[in-house]
Formats: structure tokens, C-alpha cells, sequence
């Protein structure tokens, strides 16, 4: 649809995440553009130098680059939780089609043939916690940082131990790496460690072959 460019020009934020046809319709150059006045958040995609580049910042720009059904997944899921995993440099998303892998330099795309569970947080599609958590294990994230993600996402309030040990016990993923023995029961475990996410991690089977990513 056709939009007057006064229109454009009332409605164009520098300050979120745009695109160099968004800027030219607002009446920016390209030397503008390329000036000290502007970030390049990753391909075709920029901001206002004064907003702080974050890793919210990068989903919304990433988000606006791949097709619809895409979501923001994986450790960038976690950050935007307000979970804590090992920092890898990359924003992740995932796709809904193989054929839309986007190849972008900070950008780490994922495929999955089967449905995820996703929501809406803070304006972008969004991994839910629990499969967040999943998804993580299913990469081979260790252990320890397994449980350190889980307790993350307990104490923000986003998520429960038994909701994680239900995500679990239902997924028909590729499994993480066990560290303890599968016989212990989830009450003894959260007792001894006192660490809720101990217990999540040590139900997820290891024996499960992933379907899907």
C-alpha cells in the first residue's frame, strides 16, 4: 500500500530499528546515513547513534529482516527472559522454512520442522521459557549452565521447576548431556542442591533423538 511521504515522515523513529528505503522515504541520504549521526545495527538495518545497541535492540532489527513466522529463540530467547547463558556473540532466530536461512554476519538462524511454543514479549515473537530451555539443551549447552539458565528463569518469574520438568518430560527433542544419575527423584535433588533448575535438568531424557532444528 501506497504511503504519502509526510505520512512516512510522521510516523519514522530513528530511534527503533529501520531500513535504508524507510530512511530514504523519511528523507535521509545515504550520506546521512553513513554520517556519525547513525548506527548500522547489522545489514540494511540502522538507528540512532544515541540508543544503546542491546541484545532487544538487535532482535527487533533481525525480526524485521526474515519472513513471518520467524522467532526471536535460543540464547538471545534467554537474554530478553532475563536469564543468564554463555555469550556467543550471535542473535538467534528461527525460521519457519529452510529456504529463508538468512546468512548474516551476528545472526545465528535456525530451522525446525515442527511447532514451537511461542509468545509475544516486549513486541517480538518470542521462544516461551520452556522452550527456551529446551531448545538450549537440544544445542548441547551444558549442564551446569543449564541449571544456571533454569534458575534464571524460576527466579524473574517467568517460568516454574514443574513446568520445566513437564516441558521436559513431554519433548520428543534431542536430549542434553546428563551429569547425574536419572533415578534420583526431583524432591531429593532440589533438596540437597537447593537449586530448582537442577532437578528440570535432570529430566530431560537423554536417550530422545531430536526431531526437529
Amino acid at each position: 500500500m501506497f504511503v504519502p511521504a509526510r505520512e512516512v515522515e510522521k510516523t519514522f523513529d530513528p530511534h527503533q530499528p529501520f531500513r535504508r528505503a524507510e530512511a530514504r522515504a523519511a528523507g535521509l541520504t545515504a550520506e546521512m546515513l553513513l554520517s556519525r549521526r547513525f548506527h548500522k545495527i547489522c545489514w540494511d538495518t540502522y538507528v540512532a547513534r544515541e540508543v544503546p545497541i542491546t541484545p532487544l535492540l538487535r532482535a527487533k532489527a533481525i525480526v524485521r529482516l526474515v519472513p513471518t513466522g520467524s522467532f526471536i529463540s535460543h540464547h538471545t530467547a534467554a537474554q530478553l527472559w532475563g536469564a543468564a547463558v554463555p555469550p556467543d556473540g550471535a542473535t538467534h532466530v528461527t525460521l519457519p522454512s529452510a529456504n529463508g536461512r538468512l546468512v548474516r554476519q551476528g545472526v545465528r538462524s535456525h530451522y525446525r520442522k515442527y511447532p514451537a511454543q511461542t509468545t509475544v514479549r516486549k513486541g517480538l515473537p518470542l521462544s516461551t521459557p520452556e522452550q527456551t530451555f529446551l531448545d538450549l539443551a537440544a544445542v548441547g549447552l551444558k549442564l551446569v549452565d543449564l541449571v544456571v539458565l533454569a534458575d534464571g528463569l524460576i527466579q524473574a518469574g517467568h517460568a516454574s521447576p514443574q513446568r520445566l520438568i513437564d516441558a521436559a518430560a513431554g519433548w520428543d527433542g534431542r536430549g542434553c548431556r546428563l551429569a547425574r544419575e536419572r533415578h534420583r527423584s526431583r524432591a531429593k535433588v532440589s533438596t540437597r542442591r537447593k537449586r530448582p533448575g537442577f532437578a528440570c535438568c535432570l529430566c530431560l531424557p537423554a536417550s530422545r533423538r531430536r526431531r526437529s532444528m
